[in-house]
């Protein structure tokens, strides 16, 4: 899995998170592998709104906060 930072909020009383699958990137420079790795990262609140739609989460709204590392 990749590591990743987040913030949880006071007013979170259940705690659903995206677990996001590691990608080892060879022959890449380390910009582009961050700019790969940004890209599935932006979509982290619409897959969760996703799942909060096909009843896997029960809310729509993250209660927290993913923040992105760069390598």
């Amino acid at each position: 899995m990749e590591s990743m930072s987040i913030a949880i909020t006071d007013t979170c009383n259940y705690l659903e998170i995206i677990l996001m699958n590691d990608t080892i990137y060879d022959f890449v420079t380390s910009q582009v592998a961050n700019r790969r790795r940004h890209r599935k990262f932006k979509n982290l609140k619409n897959k969760h709104r996703q799942a909060g739609d096909k009843g896997i989460f029960t809310s729509n709204i993250p209660c927290v906060k993913y923040m992105f590392q760069e390598y």
